[in-house]
C-alpha cells in the first residue's frame, strides 16, 4: 500500500467483549465474571504501521465511545505531523456510520 506522505489509513473496529478470569478461580466465580471493552486499531503510515488496543470497563459500544477513542488516538497522532487521515471500519451504523459521528469528525481533527 502506497501512502502519501504526512498521511495515515486508520481501522478502527470494536473486538467481543474480553472476560476477565482469575487463575484457579472456584466455580461459582465462572458466573460472575467482570468485562472490558476492546477497540482495535491499526494505523497505517509512510514509514510505520501502529496497532493500538484501547481497554474500557464502559461496554457500551455505542457512537459516544467511538468519539472518546477516536479523540485519545488524534492526540497520540499529533506527534507525527499527520494532515489527512482517512479512518474506516465496518460501518456498523450505532457504532460508526452515522449523522453523529460524521458530524463530530471535523471538529476532533481541528484538535488534533
Amino acid at each position: 500500500m502506497s501512502i502519501p506522505p504526512q498521511s495515515a489509513v486508520i481501522q478502527i473496529d470494536f473486538s467481543e467483549n474480553y472476560a476477565l478470569q482469575h487463575q484457579g478461580e472456584i466455580q461459582s466465580a465462572h458466573w460472575n465474571q467482570s468485562q472490558l471493552t476492546l477497540f482495535t486499531v491499526c494505523v497505517w503510515m509512510r514509514k510505520e504501521t501502529t496497532s493500538v488496543v484501547f481497554v474500557s470497563d464502559d461496554l457500551d459500544h455505542d457512537k459516544t465511545s467511538v468519539l472518546v477513542f477516536i479523540n485519545h488516538l488524534l492526540g497520540d497522532l499529533k506527534k507525527h505531523s499527520i494532515n489527512q487521515i482517512d479512518i474506516f471500519s465496518d460501518g456498523h451504523s450505532s457504532q460508526f456510520n452515522n449523522q453523529y459521528v460524521l458530524n463530530c469528525l471535523p471538529v476532533l481533527l481541528e484538535k488534533a
